[in-house]
């Protein structure tokens, strides 16, 4: 292709990228449809052109791959990437990527990438798009692993900074694909604890919008160390490497050099810590000299020591030793004191201009100057406090400190209470009992002034078990103020002892449990919680495949979403997918809203399978079965609402209750139907009585046995013919309610027909 193709081709594929970024879906389909994909591989068939056209080249095939990338931005549609999968020719893509790779891979494994190099930048850019673009149609394509090629090192290294995240997008949740940037590796541990430990987590929302406001401070630091780290690079660029002919000397020699280059590239990073821990590392072995050989010798008495006979020989062995010994650590003093002001000036020097200066490290590395300064000076013994230096190191030392610090007002103020207490007890003691103050052996008085007894009432009689009144002569019950000086001790002993040094303890032990509370309280959200989508883990465990450990680790790392955000600064706008256009929109707005709080696209894929798969089991299942498995096999998730849950358990109660009265309609038809036989005979024995007695003629018996049975659903009436007398009680529940209602009689004639009509609960027509 000549120039003027390729920059009509690169005018194409620009303008195809914005009509698909957004993304619009309808426009991705149509040109997936019109075969695209087909253009990109004249693209990559073609020769590569050298001289003037290598650059416009590169641009076309960089313009190729992100029109590509820009087809499958937001796609769900796997019709799609199959029909690309088998349009698009990945071998000569990955010749492409191999052939990128190789011209960026020793500054990239070394570490010497410069990170404003825009040619170093735009080869490795078009590398990692192959890259994705290779991953996306692998993972989503079943004719394409795109791990094929992962025992070559670009592989491995491409693999190692993608980073993929979600963003909400009104009611959808996308996934981003981008490159982790260089500079993120000067992220250090210190920084991401600092954050997890101190983010405000009142709410989700509250510490989504804190990591979002600390994100900047963090990203400006990862810029200023950058940045030193580039100018150690231009000024100690690595010695060349010695062949296998070279002598043993300079490869040892090498090894030190890269040894000592690979010390210096971590000074923007962790300079300090390497000072400090080189001083640490110093101060235990000056103290274990000082412990074992220090006799305590000064140079003046070494002087008279050699002079000094003893009638045989001259003590200089021993002397020489001593002297020995005294410059070992007084030169070890000097690298002392170069490691902290090494320290010192570190700190200061490779500190953000943003970022405040860290007043505690300076104190602490002014205080460890001053004391190698004094050590030199005075005495070597004096090295001995540089072992503190281990409280910066611990982390668990610096919580015991934390417990004494954080509410060291309330200790400063309940010390001076206990300070003006103990004044006026020895203003108390001064006035009324100054002879008791008297040691017993010697018989010196310790109050002769004011300040006498407060400075032993303060220093002996806090530290008395018992208080004050152990420490002053007893005095008998027949002496006067007997009483008063009881009193007096046995309020000391309350007032201060009991109470003022139970209020400090009491202090310090509550801060240690709110320090642990907030440790446990901190440890449980993050193990228990997502930092990004707020959801349980154990929704994770359930449905996820691998887990709430896997998905923090991956879909929702928070520090992928700090990388996206510098990812977006240092990529010029211009160049924004629509995804990316999208997140700096609500980023220029400080809104969060682009983070998928309560929300992630592999939980609600695991459910739309569940249920899915719980639709499938019903439309197996059988017709009784299919009225059990809504109830029990399709129970209701955590996610599914309280009311649909109340629905279904009315439902199955009701079933229950309309099974329970249609069994007991049954049993009470069974037990009337019982009751039918023995009336007849109690009917005919009544009958033969009435006869036996000469009553009168029955000449036809009208007599109607009416038993009247009313349950829910409906009712039954049985009739019996016969004489009854009434001998149930109708007062009695669940049972039929008999009575005899006799029927009019004619008082004109003997021979009219006479009725006895029983009934249950109600009149019978008659009435």
């Amino acid at each position: 292709m000549d120039k003027l193709l390729c920059e009509i081709a690169l005018q194409g594929f620009n303008t195809l990228t914005e009509f698909c970024q957004g993304p619009c879906p309808e426009n991705q389909a149509a040109l997936v449809q019109c075969n695209v994909c087909n253009e990109v591989n004249i693209v990559f068939q073609a020769e590569q052109h050298t001289g003037d056209l290598e650059e416009l080249d590169f641009e076309l095939r960089s313009a190729s791959v992100v029109m590509l990338l820009s087809l499958l931005e937001g796609n769900t549609d796997s019709s799609r990437t199959d029909l690309m999968v088998q349009t698009l020719q990945f071998e000569d893509m990955r010749k492409t990527l191999d052939a990128m790779w190789n011209s960026v891979s020793h500054g990239v494994l070394n570490g010497e990438l410069v990170e404003g190099d825009d040619k170093q930048e735009a080869t490795l850019d078009l590398a990692f798009n192959l890259y994705v673009l290779l991953f996306r149609l692998g993972a989503l394509g079943d004719t394409l692993d795109a791990q094929s090629g992962s025992e070559n090192e670009e592989y491995e290294y491409f693999r190692s900074v993608l980073t993929v995240i979600e963003i909400a997008r009104e009611d959808t949740i996308e996934k981003v694909y981008f490159r982790k940037p260089t500079i993120c590796n000067m992220l250090l541990p210190a920084a991401k604890e600092d954050v997890i430990a101190n983010v405000n987590r009142a709410s989700p929302m509250t510490k989504l919008m804190d990591f979002f406001k600390r994100a900047n401070d963090l990203i400006m630091t990862m810029e200023h160390q950058a940045q030193y780290k580039q100018w150690i690079i231009q000024q100690y660029p690595a010695p060349p490497k010695p062949s296998t002919k070279d002598s043993w000397a300079k490869n040892v020699w090498y090894a030190v050099r890269m040894w000592v280059r690979g010390r210096m590239l971590e000074l923007p990073t962790s300079g300090h810590a390497i000072f400090q821990d080189a001083a640490l590392v110093l101060s235990l072995v000056i103290n274990i000299i000082l412990c074992w050989l220090w006799t305590g010798k000064m140079m003046d008495e070494m002087v008279d020591d050699m002079l000094e006979f003893d009638g045989d020989h001259v003590h200089v062995g021993e002397t020489l030793w001593t002297w020995f010994i005294h410059s070992l650590t007084d030169f070890l003093g000097i690298i002392m004191l170069v490691l902290n002001v090494g320290s010192l000036t570190t700190s200061i020097k490779m500190k953000p201009p943003h970022m405040p200066l860290e007043w505690q490290f300076v104190y602490h590395d002014m205080g460890f100057i001053f004391v190698a300064l004094v050590a030199l000076s005075y005495s070597p013994l004096f090295h001995s406090l540089h072992l503190l230096a281990i409280v910066r190191k611990s982390p668990l030392l610096q919580n015991v400190m934390q417990a004494v610090t954080v509410n060291g007002r309330s200790l400063l103020v309940t010390a001076l209470l206990c300070f003006v207490i103990v004044y006026l007890y020895s203003i108390a003691g001064f006035v009324m009992f100054p002879d008791d103050f008297r040691n017993a052996e010697s018989n010196e008085f310790h109050c002769q002034t004011v300040y006498q007894c407060f400075i032993f009432v303060m220093t002996s009689g806090v530290r008395a078990g018992g208080g004050i009144g152990d420490l002053l002569t007893e005095r008998k019950y027949s002496q006067n103020a007997w009483l008063g000086r009881v009193a007096y001790d046995f309020s000391f002993f309350v007032i201060v002892i009991v109470c003022l040094l139970n209020i400090v303890s009491g202090i310090i032990i509550d801060t240690f449990a709110q320090l642990r509370d907030q440790r446990e309280e901190i440890l449980s959200d993050t193990q228990n919680r997502c930092f990004i989508c707020h959801l349980d883990a154990n929704a994770f465990d359930r449905r996820v495949e691998g887990g709430f450990e896997e998905h923090v680790k991956k879909q929702h790392n928070m520090w992928g979403y700090l990388y996206f955000m510098h990812h977006l600064r240092r990529k010029p706008v211009h160049e924004f997918t629509g995804q990316e256009s999208y997140v700096w929109e609500k980023m220029q707005r400080k809104d969060i809203s682009f983070f998928p709080l309560n929300k992630s696209l592999d939980y609600e894929n695991a459910v739309h399978e569940d249920k899915a798969g719980d639709m499938e089991r019903m439309e197996a299942a059988g017709p009784q079965q299919q009225a059990i498995l809504p109830t029990f096999d399709n129970a209701p998730s955590a996610k599914e609402s309280k009311e649909v849950k109340n629905d279904q358990l009315e439902r199955l109660l009701e079933e229950k209750y309309q099974a329970s009265i249609e069994m007991m309609d049954k049993k009470i038809g069974q037990l009337l139907t019982d009751i039918k036989v023995p009336m007849e005979e109690v009917l005919g024995i009544l009958r033969s009585k009435e006869e036996a007695a000469g009553g009168e003629m029955v000449a036809k018996s009208n007599t109607t046995l009416h038993i009247h049975h009313t349950a829910r659903g409906g009712g039954r009436t049985s009739r019996l013919p016969g004489y009854m007398q009434p001998t149930a009680s109708s007062a009695q529940k669940n049972k039929p309610n008999i009575r005899v209602t006799p029927a009019p009689v004619d008082h004109k004639t003997d021979t009219s027909p006479r009725e006895s009509h029983l009934s249950t609960g109600s009149p019978s027509p008659s009435n």
